[in-house]
This record gives structure tokens, C-alpha cells and sequence, in this order.
């Protein structure tokens, strides 16, 4: 394994996810798939590609079958309550806004969706 960290031995599936505003090429760095050479375009990209791999290698689907529509509501409350707005995101969501991001989560009946993988990531 390369990259900045420097791991010296084996380790098992290393999976990183930046948690800050950014391109993402840092955590692109750390898990050895950039260098600090590499323009952080083509970081983010080298990156999301590494996440499509990885939804395909352990069958992650674009949605979360155990999302139901009653539900909804009372998971952005409780979503919306444990955010913190000294965190670190990029994103600080509303309760409302959070409802709008579970709804593309559900799965519908019959319908794929299919999503750029950073929304998963910010």
C-alpha cells in the first residue's frame, strides 16, 4: 500500500471517506490512489471511480430497500436533530432537506436509480 500514511504491512480493504468540504483528493491520496502530483480533478475522479468499484464488488445498491415513505419524516427529525453545525461538511441540511434526500433513497417499486456516488460521500 502507498500513499502518505506510510503502512508498512498488509491490511485488510482500506475504504476512505473524506468527511470534509473538498475535492476528496486527500482521502485519494491516503488510500494510495493519487499523488500529490496529481491534479485534484483527476484525484476526485480516480476516487469516484474507486467507490463505483466498490459498490460493485459488495452489490451496494443506489437505494435503501428498508426506507419506507411513513418513515420518512420521523428519520429527518431524528437526522436533523443529531447534526452538528460545528461538524465539518460541506452540506448542513434542514429537516426538510433531509426528507428530500431519503426520498431519493427509497427504492421504488420497479425503478433503478442510479446516482453520481459523491452524494453518498458529502
Amino acid at each position: 500500500m502507498e500513499g502518505i500514511l506510510k503502512v508498512r504491512k498488509r491490511l485488510p480493504l482500506l475504504i476512505a471517506v473524506p468527511t470534509t468540504a473538498g475535492t476528496g483528493s486527500e482521502a485519494t491520496i491516503a488510500a494510495g490512489l493519487a499523488s500529490r502530483d496529481t491534479p485534484p480533478d483527476k484525484a476526485a475522479d480516480r476516487f469516484i471511480t474507486a467507490i463505483q468499484d466498490m459498490k460493485t464488488r459488495f452489490q451496494i445498491g443506489d437505494t435503501i430497500p428498508g426506507i419506507k415513505k411513513e418513515d420518512i419524516q420521523r428519520l429527518a427529525q431524528y437526522a436533523d436533530r443529531e447534526a452538528n453545525p460545528l461538524y465539518p461538511v460541506p452540506v448542513l441540511m434542514d429537516a426538510g432537506q433531509l426528507e428530500h434526500f431519503y426520498y431519493l433513497l427509497m427504492e421504488e417499486k420497479g425503478e433503478r436509480k442510479t446516482f453520481h456516488p459523491y452524494l453518498f460521500v458529502l
